[in-house]
């Protein structure tokens, strides 16, 4: 059993670490890290492991109520295939892809259950996340060897013009090639590192060097949304650690400065053009997404409760007069809508919609009984980074749909789900002697 455990803690290391390579990294014909290779190693591990230790976990056979919803919204994502009309074989890969991760979840949720192992996760992403800004370092500082793709293969939205034209500059895009997606994972995982660090393990001085990659790597992508998605559930999470007298001094302190610091970036961003982005959210909105959302709107009133169906949105978009979209891509890309949440509303039809909103529901019910309890146990600690990192990703969501086709994301909710679902499990399932609480404490201090 010792080299089994020791086999697990390895490979749990490396499934972490190797987040940001997942389905980018290839090797002639050969790329790693797509689904179908996770599906394996969570078997191969569930399958190394045995019977002997799932022994270890009491409460394996229970189903908590996100778990069965998040299964349920794959199961309806097949019968939206079948339902739509002229169902292609990107639709079929798409729904491969959601099948694959649900397995991927089951699996992993079945041995990520020790402490130790779970910190050994962490561990691991922790490693990903600082070779990721290292390599984002190095494209700040333009060292060609660490470019990591072709110019053809980089994602458009790396490339910024000010709306002068005025600054024309490369949003950095790590080992990602998309400068969007990589300040998304940036900011869910520095999210759950810093909280790692400061509230599980203590390490404060760790904590807050994760802050600052965390804020430097999402500046050079030049990122709104994942800005303030890091900075707003930090903020969250220490608003829940801190005691109640002091919650409406925090929340007056949190809004004044949002006040002034809006004030200041819009009167830099008068001489700077690189600023101004921070400043044109509107006019993006109506310039763009707005009418992206009207278009697919009417798309999905064609078919309410079973969506266009997997593979189909792009096409469906362009013949209810959406033409930003071009024709050689139209069937062989699964399509969205600049936000993942009406993607898949559009895509699978309310059904399916339904029931991914029921997870994220109970997701967030039972993380933040997760939170709660770890803030007022010392012993339960280790529950707490999972409120807050989940929504950071909700927000991302709003703006970015890149979890409709980015595995490196959808593989980083996953980790963690599998994490909280056991430790829901452990600690609010299962009875645990109380130790002295950690309120009031001083969350934010070194």
């Amino acid at each position: 059993m010792k080299l089994k455990l020791r086999i697990l803690h390895v490979l749990s290391f490396v499934f972490a670490a190797a987040i940001p390579f997942y389905n980018s990294q290839s090797t002639g014909s050969h790329t790693f890290g797509k689904p179908i290779h996770l599906v394996v190693l969570g078997a191969a591990l569930y399958f190394l492991m045995g019977s002997d230790y799932q022994k270890r976990n009491p409460l394996r056979h229970t189903r908590l109520p996100f778990s069965g919803n998040f299964i349920l919204f794959s199961i309806l994502l097949v019968v939206s295939m079948g339902v739509a009309n002229g169902a292609t074989s990107m639709g079929s890969q798409l729904v491969l892809y959601y099948v694959e991760l649900t397995l991927v979840y089951l699996l992993f949720s079945s041995v990520l259950f020790e402490r130790a192992v779970i910190n050994t996760c962490f561990y691991g992403l922790m490693c990903g996340f600082c070779v990721s800004i290292f390599i984002a370092l190095m494209q700040f500082l333009k060292i060609p060897g660490f470019n990591m793709f072709k110019d053809d293969e980089l994602n458009a939205n790396v490339y910024f013009s000010s709306q002068a034209d005025s600054a024309d500059v490369l949003r950095i895009w790590g080992p990602f090639g998309n400068a969007l997606t990589f300040s998304y994972y940036l900011s869910v995982a520095g999210c759950l590192l810093f909280y790692f660090y400061f509230y599980v393990l203590k390490r404060r001085i760790i904590a807050w060097a994760v802050f600052g990659m965390t804020l430097f790597g999402i500046s050079v992508t030049i990122s709104r949304t994942a800005l303030f998605a890091f900075l707003f559930c930090l903020g969250l999470v220490h608003f829940f650690a801190i005691s109640r007298r002091k919650r409406i001094s925090f929340f007056f302190i949190a809004t004044v400065l949002f006040i002034v610091g809006s004030i200041y970036l819009s009167s830099l961003a008068a001489d700077n053009p690189l600023l101004s982005r921070f400043n044109s959210t509107q006019d993006d909105f109506k310039g763009g997404r707005l009418n992206l959302w009207q278009t697919g709107y009417k798309t999905w009133l064609n078919d309410i409760f079973f969506g266009t169906g997997p593979g189909n949105l792009n096409r469906k978009l362009y013949e209810n007069g959406w033409r930003a979209i071009y024709t050689d891509t139209m069937d062989n890309t699964p399509g969205h809508v600049e936000n993942y949440y009406l993607t898949l509303l559009f895509t699978f039809g309310l059904v399916a919609f339904f029931f991914y909103l029921l997870f994220i529901i109970r997701y967030l019910q039972g993380s933040f009984r997760l939170l709660m309890n770890g803030l007022k146990d010392e012993k339960l600690a280790a529950g707490i980074p999972f409120f807050g990192s989940m929504i950071c990703l909700l927000v991302n969501n709003l703006t970015n749909p890149a979890m409709h086709f980015d595995v490196r994301l959808q593989v980083l909710m996953i980790l963690q789900m599998a994490i909280a679902n056991n430790l829901y499990k452990q600690y609010i399932l299962t009875p645990v002697e109380p130790t002295a609480p950690l309120l009031p404490i001083k969350p934010l201090t070194i």
